[in-house]
């Protein structure tokens, strides 16, 4: 409403992988997705390929990782992670938290929590 622009509409096959994304940033997310989608496909029907990369990825199963009989410290492999993703993007810490599967926010709080810069 506030850009003038025409709304685009969804393909059947796209509103199936909308509905089975997690959505991790809840309305947040959601606002910003329609925001970018009015803006890129004014009028446009839009199809699973135009949707951002996070849609259609798979995720990869649960069963990767094997719980060490000694146990973990997960603090210490939660701060790993998120430096590891700090890393791998040069401090970017919007693509880091993707990386990670975590709001922007979500990231922010957890280096804070952590004392991580």
């Amino acid at each position: 409403e506030n850009y003038n622009l025409s709304p685009p509409k969804y393909s059947k096959a796209t509103l199936k992988q909308l509905n089975l994304y997690t959505w991790p940033g809840n309305i947040r997310e959601l606002r910003n997705f329609c925001e970018r989608m009015v803006i890129l496909n004014s009028g446009k029907i839009i199809e699973p390929t135009n949707l951002p990369r996070e849609f259609y990825s798979t995720p990869t199963p649960n069963s990767t990782f094997n719980l060490p009989d000694t146990g973990i410290c997960l603090k210490t492999l939660e701060m790993s992670m998120i430096k590891q993703a700090l890393d791998k993007t040069y401090g970017n810490q919007t693509k880091a938290a993707r990386l990670l599967g975590l709001t922007r926010d979500t990231l922010l709080y957890r280096m804070k929590k952590y004392a991580i810069k």
